[in-house]
């Protein structure tokens, strides 16, 4: 089993190396960007032959209070890292790119969320 993430240990983490006051919005952004990515992988899970299988990681939610695995997709990593930048204080939304079709146009191959 992999290692459990804990969102506001990462947090803790930045405010212990970082005095109180002295990282502005973007560095807090990068720094914990960087801390969450060193703890991720990509869910290979999703790119498979199977239709089924590759839907159902995509809409897997995630507890942001109870991480006890390390591999995600963009859809995922994108809201995990969202919620992180909330708790720090920093204003943030993960958002969908459509890649073929329109907003209507749902399939999960061809959309991205960052």
């Amino acid at each position: 089993m992999a290692r459990k993430i804990n969102l506001n240990k990462l947090i803790e983490k930045m405010n212990k190396r970082f005095p109180e006051g002295s990282l502005s919005e973007i560095e807090k952004a990068r720094y914990l960007y960087i801390e969450l990515g060193k703890l991720l992988k990509f869910d290979i899970n999703y790119i498979s032959s199977s239709e089924r299988k590759s839907e159902d990681v995509y809409w897997r939610e995630v507890d942001f209070d109870n991480i006890d695995r390390s591999e995600f997709i963009c859809r995922q990593i994108s809201d995990m890292y969202a919620e992180l930048l909330k708790r720090a204080g920093v204003s943030a939304e993960s958002v969908w790119k459509p890649m073929l079709g329109d907003d209507d146009d749902f399939d999960p191959t061809f959309r991205h969320k960052y």
